[in-house]
Order: C-alpha cells, then structure tokens, then sequence
C-alpha cells in the first residue's frame, strides 16, 4: 500500500533512521532534526511524505519538497530522498513512489519535478521514469546530476 506519512506516524522515527543511515554523507542530522524534518513536510500544505507499507511496516519512502538543495533555488518542487530495503527492490516499489510523488505534485499545480541524485546507476534508473538530466550539480563535496521531469496534466 503506498500513502501519506502523517506527522504522527509512529514509524516516523524509523523512518528518519533509513534516511540518514543511507545518506549519512552528505548530511550530518541527527534523528531528532530528521524526523523534525519529516514532520514539518507531512503537515506541510506544498510537500508531501509518502510511504510504502507491507503489512503494517514502511518498506519505501519518497518526499515532495520545496527545496531539496542547502541554499535557496529556483528549481523545485522536488523528489527527494527516494528509498527503498533492500529486500523490496526490483519489485516496483520505487516506479510506485515515485508516481505517487508526481501525481501529489500535480494536484498542487506543479509543471516540473526535479530531483538530484549521485552519477552511476540512478540517472538511468530515473531516466526511465520520465527524468531528463539536465546537467552536473555539485551537492556538498560530491558531484551530482540534476534532473527534471516533466509533469503533464
């Protein structure tokens, strides 16, 4: 089942766990400020935090954000954070997510979603998804890739 993480959630905190355990690189948060974090997108009005749940536990997340980048920016809304345990993957759940994040961003009037990931793999696996990379981005001491999807209404 794929639906909104209410900011009461009590997966909530595991939640944030899997985030910073997979991107503990590029961010140094603690699980406080995640699931902080967390709770503001999900009571957010122009965000969204939206799970993957298999018998009663979160097996993927994806969140609709402003910004995704540490400074302001003129891109956005965002795809951020996309995840999935590993003994989820290859079955769907991301392509699933992922969907559920650009159909929350079209309802909000949105034209574009645009998403950062790390070179290697993932450019294609979201070029698969209607993302077009757009460019190089730097994101902290790491290149990234930018990319953009267009959302048709």
């Amino acid at each position: 089942m794929i639906a909104a993480l209410d900011a009461d959630d009590p997966r909530l905190p595991a939640i944030a766990r899997w985030i910073n355990e997979t991107w503990s690189d590029s961010h140094g948060y603690s699980i406080a400020e995640t699931s902080a974090w967390l709770r503001d997108i999900a009571e957010g009005a122009s965000q969204a935090a939206i799970i993957a749940i298999v018998a009663g536990q979160p097996i993927g997340v994806g969140l609709l954000v402003e910004n995704d980048l540490p400074e302001p920016s003129d891109c956005g809304p965002w795809l951020s954070s996309l995840l999935v345990v590993p003994e989820w993957r290859r079955k769907g759940i991301g392509a699933r997510l992922i969907e559920t994040v650009a159909g929350t961003a079209r309802t909000l009037r949105t034209d574009v979603l645009y998403l950062h990931c790390r070179p290697g793999p993932l450019p294609g696996y979201y070029a698969k998804r209607g993302f077009v990379d757009i460019g190089p981005l730097r994101f902290g001491q790491s290149e990234h890739r930018l990319m953009r999807r267009p959302l048709t209404r």
